[in-house]
C-alpha cells in the first residue's frame, strides 16, 4: 500500500485519496467496532471519524500538531485581513464570555476581560471588549457526489442545524463560542465569535475534528422532502444523513450491510482531478482485534488502524510479522483513548 500516511494527531483516512494498492483497486479496512450514525455529530468515536473522512473528505487536516488547510484555501490569520480583532462596545443582556470562560449574559457582578486585557467588574452602561471575526473562503467548483455544485444554503443549512438545540450534538461548545455565523457566498462564510472569546483555533472553520461545514439543502428525501425541511432532530436518524449521506469527499457510500461492511465506490465529481487513486474501499466489521490481525496477516483485510489494535498481544503480533518483512507497520503516538458518554450535560 503506498502513500499510507499514519500521524499521531490526524486519521490514517484523511490522505486516503492518495491510497495505491499493487494489482488492486480495492483497499478492505477492517473495524471491531461499527459506527452507530454516519451523523458526525451524533457519535464521538474514532471509527465514525474515518469513514465520515471517506465519504465528506475535510475542511483542513491537523497533521505532526499543525494544521493545513484542505478544502478550504487557506486558514485565516490576524496578519492576512481575512480574522479581524474588533472592539465592541457590550451592555447588559449581551452575551459575552466572562473572565471564568464561560459564555453568559453579561449583567451586574459578571467578570469580563476588556480590550485592554483588564479583568472588570460589570456594573452597569457599557464595557468595550475584544471580537473576532473571521473570514473562511473554500476553494471553488466543489460539488455534492450527485454533481449539484456547492452553495451558500448548503453552509446555512449546517450551521442551523449544528446550533439547534434539538440536533442531538454531542457538545454545542462552537455554537456558544460564536455570535452569528454567516454565508456571504456561495464559497464564503464568515464567524462573528462572541464578545470576548479569543479561540487559539480561531482559523479552523468547523469543531476541531475538520468536519466540512455544510449540509446538501438541495436533497431530495425518500420521503419527498427537503433536507432543508427537517427538523434537526431528526438528522440523527434519517437515513439520507446517519446512513448514506451525500458529501464531497473522494468515495460514496455504495452500501451498509449492518454488522457485516460498508462498501465505498469513488466520487465521479471528487474535487481533485485524478483521485481518488484507490476505486473501492470496503470496511469489514470483525468480531474483535485478534480476528482483524488474523485477517491481515492472510491478506483478507488491508488496513487495520489504531482505533482497531491496541496495545496488547495483537500488537505484538504485527510488529513480529512486520520484522519478517510480512506486512508494513507504522507505529506511531496515538491521541485517542477509551471512553463512555453519558450525556450529562446535552441541551
Amino acid at each position: 500500500l503506498k502513500n499510507f500516511k499514519p500521524d499521531p494527531t490526524e486519521y490514517y483516512s484523511a490522505n486516503a485519496d492518495q491510497w495505491e494498492l499493487a494489482g488492486s483497486d480495492t483497499v478492505v479496512i477492517g473495524f471491531t467496532q461499527e459506527p452507530a450514525t454516519m451523523y458526525d455529530f451524533g457519535e464521538s468515536a474514532a471509527v465514525q471519524r474515518t469513514a465520515s473522512q471517506l465519504v465528506k473528505g475535510n475542511a483542513f487536516t491537523q497533521y505532526s500538531y499543525g494544521y493545513q488547510a484542505d478544502m478550504v484555501e487557506k486558514l485565516p490569520n490576524l496578519k492576512d485581513g481575512d480574522a479581524k480583532l474588533n472592539t465592541v462596545e457590550v451592555k447588559a443582556g449581551d452575551k459575552v464570555y466572562d473572565a471564568d470562560g464561560n459564555v453568559v449574559e453579561l449583567k451586574a457582578g459578571v467578570k469580563v476581560v476588556d480590550v485592554d486585557g483588564k479583568t472588570v467588574e460589570y456594573k452597569d452602561g457599557t464595557v468595550k471588549m475584544p471580537q473576532m471575526v473571521v473570514t473562511f473562503k473554500y476553494k471553488s467548483g466543489l460539488k455534492w457526489s450527485d454533481g449539484e455544485p456547492l452553495k451558500k444554503a448548503d453552509f446555512e443549512l449546517f450551521w442551523k442545524i449544528r446550533c439547534d438545540p434539538e440536533s442531538q450534538a454531542t457538545t454545542y461548545t462552537i455554537c456558544d463560542f460564536r455570535q452569528k455565523v454567516e454565508a456571504i457566498s456561495d464559497t464564503e462564510i464568515v464567524h462573528t465569535h462572541t464578545p470576548g472569546v479569543l479561540d487559539p483555533t480561531y482559523f479552523l472553520p468547523s469543531d476541531q475534528e475538520g468536519y466540512p461545514d455544510f449540509y446538501p439543502s438541495h436533497q431530495k428525501l425518500a420521503d419527498g422532502r427537503l433536507l432543508k425541511d427537517v427538523p434537526a432532530k431528526e438528522f440523527l436518524t434519517i437515513p439520507e444523513i446517519a446512513e448514506k449521506p451525500l458529501g464531497v469527499g473522494p468515495w460514496m457510500i455504495q452500501s451498509w450491510t449492518k454488522g457485516q461492511n460498508m462498501t465505498l465506490v469513488a466520487n465521479p465529481n471528487y474535487y481533485k482531478a485524478g483521485f481518488p487513486k484507490v476505486k473501492k474501499i470496503v470496511i469489514q466489521f470483525v468480531a474483535d482485534s485478534t480476528q482483524a490481525v488474523a485477517q491481515l496477516l492472510t491478506g483478507d483485510i488491508d488496513i487495520v488502524g489504531k482505533e482497531t489494535v491496541g496495545a496488547g498481544t495483537e500488537l505484538e503480533t504485527i510488529l513480529k510479522a512486520a520484522g519478517e518483512g510480512k506486512i508494513q507497520a507504522e507505529p506511531a503516538a496515538s491521541p485517542t483513548w477509551e471512553h463512555i458518554d453519558m450525556n450529562m450535560f446535552t441541551r
